[in-house]
């Protein structure tokens, strides 16, 4: 695919806005180049939404819940300055909603500009693009291609033999997921809290009942309680190896933003195990110096904003998750442990147990410098997972919020060292 035919008849856009917000295909419109993040749980996605959407100054997001049941839960941010608006459907979404497996796919739409879509094999979308130029869309696909991909989809006339040519069409599903304002999420929020409260309420006259029957049938007989349904550790990034590839990515980045003239870095990049960003503000550069410094950066970078504040993005390669608690010391052993640990380093560390809904300790620390000898305090922990790692990286210091979830162990189990 050295060599490409650019489409006929295509509309050049301006070189300061390489990305389209909106594109026409079949007759509709959908939304594109939007910025995914996935939430931790499935009741926060509103909230985590509206949340990131005001931090980053988004104008809309979207909201895109689990496809299947325990599956990745998903919120997308917009920019109203590439057309994004609300009632708007996104085309990611519409595609994921029929992926059975992993997908890699670049189209020209019916309305003639470009798109590419990278959707994981746990409907994790990690790409979201679209261009008015044929070779912008080559370049971004051609950035995936080296993954592991089920389905590579691209034009038979890009010649490249290990990618099939179909229809955009094909993979679009009824199934829409519309653009709305973060204050239309917060209503969200407000009326799913009513209907999970009328919920509780209902279930709880329910179990009364239960309890009350069980008990006049068999006086005295303890009552024996199913374990917890909830599993909010369930899919998380384990966190060893999501420091590791945090620390990185984030090191690797935040000195590489560094150097683009006229812009500074607005706030302390993040890293959630998943993806990592940051926020960058112009002082007195142009979008266009910005433009052309990020094209320079290796990797796929995704990029929203205006001409004075950009948010700048990266997903990670799939970390090892926790798919199921293994037998551990108490929680309170646990912290313990730790703080033995970071006193000796002369490092305070904050921990907080909870109980409800589940039982998880929550665990923080600050340190400047070098942080990998830190995360190896961790190893004998096992049922740990990252919450979100912060960087500045004019003082070089970190901020790393991680939880710990237990399990029942027999008295005979080894303690941590």
């Amino acid at each position: 695919m050295s060599a490409l035919n650019l489409a006929p008849g295509l509309d050049r856009a301006a070189e300061e806005n390489k990305l389209v917000g909106v594109v026409t295909e079949s007759g509709r419109q959908y939304a594109v180049s939007l910025i995914w993040h996935t939430a931790c749980t499935p009741q926060a996605l509103a909230a985590e939404a509206r949340e990131s959407a005001s931090r980053l100054q988004a104008g809309v997001l979207c909201l895109y819940p689990a496809r299947d049941p325990g599956g990745v839960t998903q919120y997308g941010l917009g920019e109203l300055l590439l057309g994004h608006r609300h009632g708007l459907a996104a085309l990611a979404p519409s595609i994921a909603a029929g992926c059975l497996n992993s997908l890699l796919a670049a189209w020209r739409t019916t309305g003639g500009a470009w798109v590419v879509i990278a959707i994981r094999d746990d409907n994790t979308i990690v790409c979201d693009k679209a261009f008015a130029h044929e070779s912008d869309a080559a370049t971004a696909f051609l950035d995936h291609l080296t993954d592991e991909w089920t389905e590579r989809i691209c034009p038979s006339h890009w010649s490249n033999p290990s990618t099939t040519d179909a229809p955009l069409a094909s993979y679009l599903r009824a199934k829409k997921v519309l653009l709305q304002t973060p204050r239309g999420a917060r209503n969200r929020v407000l009326r799913l809290g009513a209907v999970s409260l009328l919920t509780v309420l209902a279930a709880g006259g329910v179990l009364y009942l239960l309890k009350s029957q069980e008990k006049a049938q068999v006086p005295g007989k303890p009552v024996l309680h199913s374990p917890k349904a909830s599993r909010p550790w369930a899919g998380a990034p384990r966190l060893l190896p999501a420091l590791l590839a945090c620390e990185r990515a984030l090191r690797r980045d935040g000195f590489g933003l560094l150097s683009i003239p006229g812009w500074k870095l607005g706030e302390a990049g993040r890293c959630d195990g998943k993806s990592v960003r940051f926020g960058l503000v112009r002082t007195t550069g142009t979008r266009g110096w910005a433009d052309y410094a990020l094209r320079s950066i290796p990797g796929d970078l995704n990029v929203t904003g205006t001409h004075s504040a950009l948010t700048v993005s990266r997903p990670l390669p799939p970390a090892p998750v926790l798919e199921q608690l293994s037998d551990e010391p108490p929680l309170r052993e646990a912290l313990r442990y730790l703080q033995a640990q970071f006193e000796e380093a002369g490092v305070e560390l904050d921990g907080r147990l909870e109980h409800e809904p589940s039982d998880v300790l929550h665990v923080s620390f600050n340190v400047q410098g070098d942080m990998l000898p830190f995360a190896s305090v961790f190893e004998p922990i096992r049922n740990a997972v990252l919450r979100e790692i912060t960087y500045d990286v004019l003082t070089d210091s970190w901020r790393v919020t991680a939880a710990l979830y237990p399990r029942p162990v027999s008295p005979t189990d080894p303690a941590l060292p």
